[in-house]
């Protein structure tokens, strides 16, 4: 995209010049990203401008909104379904809003002049192909990372997160959804303690649901499309058979 000039049309379309519409705010963003010094803000960066680009679309959108009524039927409903850190990753990363099974975040396009542009759109594609699991903390390295196992997929990771192995421990189970960057895997931030003493039947009930499935190892797309559909259901299991605790 080409720059913008200050007296040019906001790309947003509002019909205001730049410079009295979004000017400000891009370079805001253009400065926290100078400043980013590790990983976690990296992730943080990109998935809060995803989330801001998103977030006025969901009322909009009648594939979400039917799935805030199933995944909040028999709990307590907050006051806006997106404060549910959850449901608002399901609505966002999961959720099929067309016939093609596309995402909000997949039809996502940021189209604005900063240089993290690229950065977004290597986000977005992790997320394409993320989802919401049990995985259990396997070992911890404290100060660097800790590693993890899907309980349902049997996938391994080490999650070099320095904050993160200050305060897990082996043998946690996290419902958490991983983002798998080759390199350098990463949580997002709304993974949530499953409530030891129910962690095993959790798991149990959710691997059980995954058997029945009878999804085969080498169709990715089908195992990827069943493990999406089934967040909520593996957040009622953690309701179920324990107390997520944050």
């Amino acid at each position: 995209m080409a720059t913008v000039g200050r007296n040019d049309p906001c790309p947003c379309g509002s019909g205001k010049k730049y410079k009295k519409c979004h000017q400000e705010q891009d370079e805001q963003r253009g400065r926290e990203l100078r400043n980013l010094t590790g990983i976690d803000e990296w992730m943080a960066f990109h998935l809060r401008r995803i989330h801001e680009a998103l977030t006025p679309r969901v009322e909009q959108t009648p594939a979400v909104i039917a799935a805030a009524e199933a995944y909040f039927a028999g709990t307590e409903r907050p006051a806006h379904p997106l404060d549910d850190q959850l449901f608002r990753d399901h609505a966002f990363y999961d959720v099929p809003v067309d016939a093609e099974g596309e995402t909000l975040a997949t039809t996502l396009t940021l189209d604005d002049d900063l240089p993290s542009a690229a950065d977004t759109k290597v986000m977005r594609q992790a997320l394409a192909t993320s989802y919401l699991s049990f995985v259990e903390v396997t070992d911890v390295k404290r100060g660097k990372g800790f590693a993890i196992k899907d309980a349902l997929t049997g996938t391994e990771a080490f999650i070099w997160d320095e904050t993160l192995s200050n305060v897990l421990d082996p043998m946690e189970v996290l419902l958490a959804r991983r983002l798998p960057f080759a390199e350098r895997p990463l949580l997002v931030p709304s993974w949530t303690r499953v409530w030891f003493h129910g962690r095993k039947k959790a798991i149990a009930a959710a691997r059980a649901e995954f058997e029945a499935a009878a999804l085969a190892e080498d169709d990715a797309a089908g195992r990827l499309k069943w493990l999406k559909a089934a967040a909520p259901r593996f957040v009622a299991l953690a309701r179920q058979f324990g107390r997520p605790t944050p």
